[in-house]
């Protein structure tokens, strides 16, 4: 007698998966700090419209006068931001290499985002008088660090199946709001721009592109922590025969 195929492997067994770290406290407090920045931000820009068109290099600590109440809350949420996606990177990047030994190095977030200001601070103590320089140091390290380290997730996304386009929005999202500042700060206050009416659109435009980064953070975690939860191998272990799937595992 011919034995019946098996056509659903092991329907009924348990699945080895890898050991992964728990990340969604870290992606909430990162999601809830870019949040958090950019409603000061927006709270900021509208108390400012009644006395300022422009902040400039004459009016800089007046204009801070103005919001200093506002300072805690700009100051927190900047620090949820940072230390939630420092976190999130470097717990990502080690389940991301616990699914894919290939992808990113867990080691890359904390050499990209601590190791240049940790040293900055250390060279002040030892040489004040450059203060100046060592902040302006850090500052160029923390941002090329973040440019390798958005590259790196996006290249784990692809190898463990989540949406690297959200990564990759990561890239040119700050991008186009730095680019949108130095035009709104540094090149219109040398013209004749003064309307009231532009002025509240180029703000609104300018929360729009906040809130759309603090939205595609989320969505670039949270599709990075699904993907690398999934079973990748349950869809070709429930439609091959039992010693097919076994070589898949």
């Amino acid at each position: 007698m011919q034995a019946p195929i098996i056509t659903r492997a092991y329907e009924h067994t348990t699945h080895q998966l890898p050991h992964l770290v728990g990340t969604g406290a870290t992606r909430v407090l990162a999601a809830a700090g870019w949040l958090g920045s950019a409603v000061g931000y927006t709270i900021a820009a509208v108390a400012l419209s009644k006395s300022y068109r422009h902040i400039t290099s004459d009016n800089w600590r007046l204009a801070f006068d103005e919001i200093r109440w506002l300072v805690p809350l700009m100051i927190s949420s900047f620090g949820m931001a940072y230390l939630g996606w420092v976190l999130w990177a470097t717990l990502a990047a080690l389940n991301g290499h616990r699914v894919a030994p290939l992808a990113s190095s867990p080691f890359l977030p904390p050499i990209a985002y601590l190791f240049g200001p940790a040293a900055a601070v250390v060279a002040s103590i030892y040489k004040p008088e450059y203060n100046g320089t060592w902040v302006a140091c850090a500052i160029a390290w923390v941002c090329i660090g973040h440019l390798f380290v958005l590259l790196s997730l996006r290249s784990s996304a692809k190898r463990i199946g989540a949406d690297p386009d959200q990564f990759t929005k990561l890239i040119w999202l700050p991008l186009a709001s730095l680019g949108y500042r130095v035009i709104a700060m540094v090149v219109l206050p040398d013209t004749s721009f003064d309307n009231s009416t532009w002025f509240a659109l180029l703000v609104v435009v300018d929360v729009i592109l906040m809130m759309s980064t603090a939205l595609v953070v989320w969505r670039a975690m949270n599709a990075f922590d699904r993907a690398c939860a999934h079973d990748p191998y349950e869809s070709v272990e429930n439609q091959l025969p039992a010693f097919m799937a076994a070589g898949h595992r």
